[in-house]
């Protein structure tokens, strides 16, 4: 019996490897944990520092556009500029608030986040 492998529409991504791959993107303290915090609509992880708690969100393939997310982006910093309580995403380190990482099912974009 031959055995293929199947495609994958969704993966679950091992936490500690994405943190591993994404931290030095931000200037921000070492990490301590990572946990994976909620699977749904995008995939939510709990990073834990010295300094304060952070969630990465990781979009699903082909769920949102770049220019979807950047547009949500935006307006996320827009009313946190203007006082508004939202949790606005982090900067990474070229000035940009989301980048992709390459999964099983294709390219995910991350987002980071102040633990709200």
């Amino acid at each position: 019996m031959t055995h293929h492998i199947l495609p994958v529409t969704h993966s679950i991504l091992e936490a500690n490897a994405l943190v591993a791959e994404i931290w030095p993107d931000y200037e921000l303290p070492d990490p301590i944990s990572c946990s994976l915090l909620l699977v749904g609509l995008n995939d939510h992880y709990l990073i834990t520092t010295a300094h304060g708690d952070f969630v990465l969100r990781a979009y699903h393939h082909g769920w949102r556009t770049n220019e979807d997310i950047a547009y949500e982006m935006t307006a996320l910093t827009h009313l946190h500029e203007r006082g508004v309580p939202v949790c606005a995403p982090l900067a990474r380190r070229d000035g940009c608030y989301s980048g992709c990482i390459v999964a099983p099912e294709g390219t995910r974009a991350i987002v980071l986040f102040p633990f709200a």
